[in-house]
């Protein structure tokens, strides 16, 4: 994690690693970073249940949080003002995270060297004919990458691109890489513990 974080970094840094099932207890996540202290803990965990992300429970007697069977994630409707909007935010961010779809830099930087010798082989061809099997120049198959300014639109209709650029850079500046090659949006996921 960076030394200073927002306190929205630190909640989608804890909802990174919570979500790529690690056991998390309070001395686990001290021990990693992802808080300066116990009541930060707790306080990040009451946001996380509130924005409808997780619903945990801690258990003293193992040190650890588990997922409470009970109940379903709910949004705390009650919530108003900042805080209302600090867990809409929130709970946008982390749909986020689980939505899009990732994609790897090594299949795109694969296609990419790929593509670019499919095109200095088809110059080639035109120049000197004889050399090339036409049936033989065929472009490398693309990586499926999902545009995620639409996956965007498509879970949140009612936010600005304003809005949208914003949370791709808060994403951007917790590991998940967002990357904007010409028109499009890519999430690319880095192959990082939490």
């Amino acid at each position: 994690m960076a030394e200073k974080e927002s306190k929205m970094q630190r909640q989608l840094y804890l909802y990174s690693y919570i979500r790529s099932g690690a056991i998390c207890g309070r001395d686990e996540l001290l021990r990693k970073g992802y808080a300066t202290s116990i009541r930060m803990i707790q306080r990040d965990m009451k946001e996380l249940t509130d924005a409808g992300i997780i619903r945990k429970k801690y258990h003293g007697d193992i040190d650890e949080y588990l997922d409470d069977p009970k109940s379903a994630p709910t949004f705390n409707e009650s919530a108003t003002g900042r805080y209302r909007q600090h867990l809409v935010r929130l709970h946008r961010l982390c749909t986020l995270m689980d939505k899009l779809t990732s994609s790897f830099p090594e299949e795109i930087s694969e296609y990419e060297i790929l593509y670019e010798y499919y095109l200095e082989d088809k110059e080639d061809a035109k120049s000197h004919p004889e050399l090339y099997d036409k049936s033989g120049l065929v472009p490398p198959k693309k990586p499926i990458l999902e545009d995620a300014r639409d996956c965007y639109h498509r879970l949140f209709p009612e936010c600005s691109a304003q809005t949208m650029r914003r949370d791709f850079k808060e994403l951007s500046n917790v590991k998940e890489v967002l990357y904007y090659p010409k028109y499009r949006v890519y999430l690319v996921t880095e192959h990082d513990d939490y």
